[in-house]
């Protein structure tokens, strides 16, 4: 099977593989695993693209992943934050997953490329943006970016309607999750609209349809997981379900 690389790389004008595989992060454990529960996310963070191998990066390594790991101890679940007894409350939990001191999860995200243009516009130096057509190659990708967020709108029985380069992103999520069957009986956590919409439009199962289901906003936005001091309920819920204690 092609990766998303080599399918955007026919949907864009000029040679972008190699460029593109400069920002992949690639998800945590890489391979399916049917005794993980799912943190599923949109796509890689601007701090998540780092000058490491592509095997060595990781999401959920900045300020969201950080949300994650105080939210995991708001749960009251030191225990599972705690390796060779050190306490480990400030990592983030991309890093805890990468490093195996929580087994029990695995963060996938929907796409294995940043989807914010600075990502791209910020890491791009002069030397690599004069191998290909600029003008019209940050065109095309910004067109993918903004194709990406209407995917909001998708609706499971339509998904004829979206981009056709929504359309690679999507049979690459679906790729990566693995045997879907299995996936649908798996706890899972999904964050963000985007998120959700592309879950949906795999025909997997919604919230109020599966007790081992939740939908949160992303962890960036603190404000929506945290309500003052307290977590909100819904994330605590799905967090302890992910963990296998709710």
């Amino acid at each position: 099977m092609q990766t998303i690389i080599e399918r955007l790389n026919e949907c864009l004008a000029g040679d972008w593989g190699e460029t593109l595989t400069r920002f992949r992060v690639v998800d945590v454990p890489a391979e399916p695993d049917p005794a993980r529960s799912l943190l599923v996310c949109e796509s890689p963070h601007i701090d998540e693209v780092t000058d490491e191998p592509v095997e060595c990066r990781f999401p959920l390594r900045g300020t969201a992943g950080k949300n994650v790991t105080k939210a995991l101890v708001e749960c009251r679940e030191p225990a599972a934050l705690q390796h060779g007894g050190e306490a480990r409350n400030t990592v983030p939990v991309g890093q805890l997953v990468a490093q195996g001191h929580l087994d029990s999860i695995r963060i996938v995200n929907v796409c294995e490329l940043p989807l914010q243009s600075e990502a791209y516009t910020q890491r791009l130096t002069d030397t690599i943006l004069q191998t290909i057509p600029r003008e019209l190659a940050f065109k095309e990708w910004c067109r993918l970016l903004l194709a990406f967020r209407t995917v909001r709108g998708l609706r499971r029985n339509s998904p004829e309607t979206c981009d056709p380069l929504v359309a690679h992103i999507l049979d690459d999520f679906r790729h990566r999750l693995g045997d879907l069957e299995q996936v649908r009986n798996l706890p899972a956590v999904v964050c963000g609209l985007s998120a959700q919409a592309c879950w949906l439009s795999l025909g997997l199962p919604e919230p109020n349809c599966s007790n081992d289901v939740r939908f949160v906003a992303h962890p960036s936005w603190k404000q929506r997981w945290f309500d003052g001091s307290q977590l909100r309920d819904n994330v605590c819920i799905g967090l302890l379900t992910l963990l296998g204690r709710a």
